[in-house]
């Protein structure tokens, strides 16, 4: 079943649902408003669900060989982002619906040349759509129409890259990374506008209220704040 664990740390539903894979799930997530599910899995499928009804919605053929490594929806569940070993995909339904009958599609298909993304969030704004991090770099995407470019985030005047990146969200309009370091850094295009030095240890995850959009939980490897 799926089961949801919100910032309190209190258990808000457990549905059975039939798995309809027919491989390893490699990576889940839920929708904001938790009615919507997508799993990837090792074979480079994915499917969407209703965690209302524990009902299967529709499948989506992301890559036809490699495994799926992360995913994501947008703030509205209008689109859903994917990574796999060698590519960034956009998936959109322009109803919202995410059914079969909806037509759900593709839209934009980028290489991830050497990268290995270790985190992936999807504030889908007018600067900031996507955001890759990892070992010694962190990127900002933007998606026009169906074309997927990146740049390279901006640390101060000197332009320095951060070692690595393990987290990355939307917190009230604004983009939210962590880095390796402990910091955490506020951005407005490829510009960091703000950097808070959070933990001791390396940031591994970040975790936004939804109910409360200007407040952030940021979790070490040793302490969560």
């Amino acid at each position: 079943g799926i089961r949801d664990h919100c910032v309190t740390g209190v258990q808000t539903c457990a549905l059975p649902i039939s798995c309809s894979h027919d491989s390893l799930i490699t990576c889940m997530t839920l929708s904001e408003d938790k009615k919507l599910a997508v799993s990837g899995t090792e074979n480079g499928n994915a499917v969407v669900w209703d965690t209302l009804t524990g009902q299967k919605l529709t499948s989506l053929e992301v890559s036809d060989k490699d495994p799926i490594r992360y995913v994501a929806f947008n703030p509205d569940y209008s689109k859903i982002a994917f990574i796999d070993n060698n590519y960034l995909s956009v998936f959109i339904s322009y109803s919202g619906n995410w059914t079969e009958g909806a037509g759900p599609k593709r839209i934009a298909h980028s290489g991830l040349d050497s990268t290995v993304p270790l985190t992936l969030s999807f504030p889908d704004q007018d600067d900031i759509t996507l955001v890759t991090g990892g070992v010694g770099f962190l990127r900002l995407w933007t998606l026009q129409g169906t074309n997927l470019s990146w740049s390279n985030a901006i640390f101060g005047e000197s332009g320095g890259q951060p070692s690595s990146t393990f987290a990355s969200t939307s917190v009230d309009g604004s983009v939210v990374t962590g880095s390796n370091e402990g910091t955490l850094n506020v951005w407005y295009g490829s510009d960091c506008l703000k950097s808070t030095k959070a933990h001791d240890s390396a940031i591994i995850a970040l975790v936004s209220d939804r109910k409360s959009t200007s407040e952030l939980q940021s979790h070490s490897d040793l302490v969560c704040r």
